[in-house]
């Protein structure tokens, strides 16, 4: 199952499984699964983009209860789905996944534009914290930390996601909802500050669009004595605004996933390509598969445009088949029947 991100991504497995490549072979380059968080330069094809096209592409995850506090969690996680576009959606054979679980909607279940659904663990109000559900999902657990969630359409085309925890800016709050603040799909996402109607006490807007808390009224500003005349300032040269730096463009290009000669741990290794007109430090990029496994280059690691920099578990060229190494990770293994990649900035995309 392939999720792309909006950095880098590789995913492999049964029509890719590297068991199935030559052995020994120095790696295999493994393009039927990858996205980019831009449009990849030549000589690399187009990456996949992880939202669906026509209708499905107007659906968004607006609101996730992930931890809530007044009932537990088994029966009062909830998520909400909005209808941003212009046409009614059915979400018969759409799939939920987190990590290592998933839901496929078993039923017919419209959403009008504009409007919201809402999916629980739980139907019984007495039980989920007052939550009046819209359909009942089941064998979906969403974690409380370093967890995400995933929408997708018939045939298993991605349409949204959300994810938090280490590396991704976005912390899942403990009996309070995460909500997308706004029906943009750019949208950020924050606490949820108010409660609805027959809510047990947690925090959240299920089945309501999102509204904006009220600021608190601010008291007038006590009226000050004129200032004395001041002189005319100096006119001053107009600043010059540099150019805007250009966004990072790093590619996953090769993976070593199931070395022949030498052990796992001590000849995986991968690719980082810098498909950009920029340099870029790699220091505070993180690696992570959709396991929990993840690795951060913690120290400086420059690539220059059109430069490849390989990052492996080991950096000894007598013991990991004879590879020039720049940087170690720890923490991360790939799985050799099955598993994903992801490339993730600083900043968390």
């Amino acid at each position: 199952m392939c999720i792309p991100r909006r950095s880098g991504r590789f995913c492999y497995g049964r029509a890719l499984r590297p068991a199935n490549l030559a052995r020994g072979a120095a790696s295999a380059l493994l393009g039927a699964c990858v996205a980019a968080w831009l449009v990849a330069a030549r000589p690399f094809p187009t990456p996949v983009i992880a939202q669906a096209a026509g209708d499905d592409a107007s659906l968004l995850i607006a609101e996730v209860m992930i931890d809530p506090r007044e009932v537990d969690d088994a029966v009062g996680e909830w998520i909400e789905l909005l209808n941003a576009g212009g046409e009614p959606v059915n979400l018969l054979s759409y799939v939920l996944a987190t990590h290592d679980r998933e839901h496929v909607i078993g039923r017919d279940l419209w959403i009008d534009p504009g409007q919201v659904v809402v999916l629980g663990a739980d139907g019984n109000r007495a039980l989920n914290g007052g939550l009046a559900v819209d359909y009942v999902y089941d064998q979906l657990r969403l974690r409380n930390q370093n967890g995400s969630l995933i929408l997708y359409a018939a045939g298993m085309v991605a349409v949204d996601q959300v994810s938090w925890g280490d590396g991704t800016g976005i912390v899942a709050p403990e009996g309070a909802s995460l909500e997308r603040q706004g029906g943009e799909a750019h949208a950020p996402w924050g606490a949820a500050t108010s409660s609805w109607p027959e809510s047990a006490g947690d925090l959240g807007s299920p089945g309501l669009p999102y509204t904006p808390p009220v600021p608190s009224a601010t008291p007038e500003p006590t009226a000050t004595p004129e200032p004395s005349a001041t002189p005319e300032p100096t006119a001053t040269p107009e600043p010059i605004v540099p150019p805007r730096a250009e966004t990072p463009r790093l590619l996953l290009s090769e993976v070593m996933a199931n070395p022949a000669a030498v052990p796992d741990e001590a000849g995986e290794w991968l690719e980082v390509f810098n498909a950009g007109s920029a340099a870029v430090n790699l220091r505070g990029w993180t690696l992570a598969d959709l396991d929990g496994e993840q690795t951060a280059v913690v120290d400086d690691l420059w690539v220059q445009p059109g430069e490849y920099v390989v990052l492996g578990r080991n950096a000894d060229p007598s013991t990991n088949g004879g590879l020039v190494v720049r940087s170690v990770y720890t923490g991360l293994r790939l799985a050799n029947e099955a598993d994903e990649l992801i490339l993730f900035t600083p900043w968390g995309a």
